[in-house]
C-alpha cells in the first residue's frame, strides 16, 4: 500500500509514496557518537576526534583512551590516519584504522581528559543553480532499492502518481546538498526525467528553508515550514 492518497480508496486522484535518501551508516554513527556530546578518558589533554561511518561507538570510550595514551606518550599532538602515516608509521596507522579513527588533534596538552568527535563532511562548490538536481532524482528513483516505490504506485490505480522524497544531510552528493543549504535561490533549468509511472515528485529537505516540486513539466520551489507553531 502506497503512503498518502487524495481522493476515495477505490479511486484515489493521486497517490503518494514517501522514500527517503538517507545515508543510514553516517545517521546511525553520528546518532550514537557525536550526536551524545564529549566523553572523558584518562588522558592528559583535551582532544578533538574525527571518526568514520565503521567506529564503533560501543567500544569508544576505551578505544580511544588507549590510542590517546600512545600519542600522549610519543608526543604527537596531531595525527592523521591517511596513506603518510601509513607509509611512515604502519603499526600506528593500523591502530587507529582499525578502530574507524580519521584523526586526531590535541587542543590543549594540559586539559581534563575531554574528547570531542565529530565526522567529515563533504565539500566543493556549490550549485547555486541545481544543475545535479534532475540527473540525481532520476537515478535515485530507478535504483534497484526502490522498486517497490514504483511498484506501489503502479498498482495504486491513480490517475497522479507522486513520490515524495525526503532528503537527509549526508544522504545525497554534495552538489544536491549544497543546492539546498544554499536556500533554493533559482529552481533547475533542465527536466526530471521520472521513471514510469511517477508522473511528480516532491525533494525536501531536512536541511535548508526551501524545497522544489516537480509536477511533470515545471520545477516549482516551496517553502518549508516548521512543525513547530512557534518557529
Amino acid at each position: 500500500m502506497y503512503d498518502l492518497r487524495i481522493g476515495s480508496p477505490d479511486s484515489p486522484q493521486v497517490a503518494i509514496e514517501v522514500v527517503g535518501a538517507v545515508n543510514a551508516a553516517f545517521t546511525e554513527t553520528w546518532n550514537t557518537g557525536p550526536a551524545r556530546g564529549p566523553v572523558s578518558v584518562q588522558v592528559e589533554g583535551n582532544w578533538s576526534v574525527t571518526i568514520g561511518e565503521k567506529c564503533r561507538n560501543k567500544t569508544f570510550r576505551q578505544d580511544i583512551e588507549v590510542l590517546l595514551q600512545r600519542l600522549e606518550r610519543r608526543k604527537i599532538d596531531i595525527l592523521r590516519v591517511d596513506s603518510r602515516l601509513q607509509y611512515r608509521d604502519p603499526e600506528l596507522f593500523d591502530a587507529f584504522e582499525a578502530k574507524g579513527i580519521m584523526s586526531a588533534s590535541r587542543y590543549c596538552k594540559q586539559g581534563s581528559g575531554i574528547v570531542h568527535r565529530n565526522m567529515p563532511g563533504a565539500g566543493g562548490a556549490v550549485d547555486y543553480d541545481g544543475v545535479g538536481v534532475p540527473s540525481w532524482l532520476s537515478g535515485f528513483l530507478k535504483g534497484d532499492v526502490r522498486m517497490d516505490v514504483l511498484s506501489k504506485l503502479r498498482r495504486s490505480g491513480a490517475n497522479a502518481r507522486h513520490a515524495f522524497v525526503i532528503a537527509a544531510q549526508h544522504g545525497t552528493p554534495w552538489p544536491v546538498e549544497s543546492y539546498f543549504s544554499s536556500g533554493v535561490q533559482q529552481v533547475p533549468s533542465q527536466p526530471a526525467d521520472l521513471p514510469d509511472p511517477v508522473t511528480a515528485a516532491w525533494l525536501v529537505p531536512t536541511f535548508g528553508p526551501r524545497g522544489l516540486y516537480w509536477d511533470g513539466g515545471t520545477w516549482h520551489a516551496i517553502e518549508l515550514r516548521s512543525a513547530d507553531p512557534n518557529a
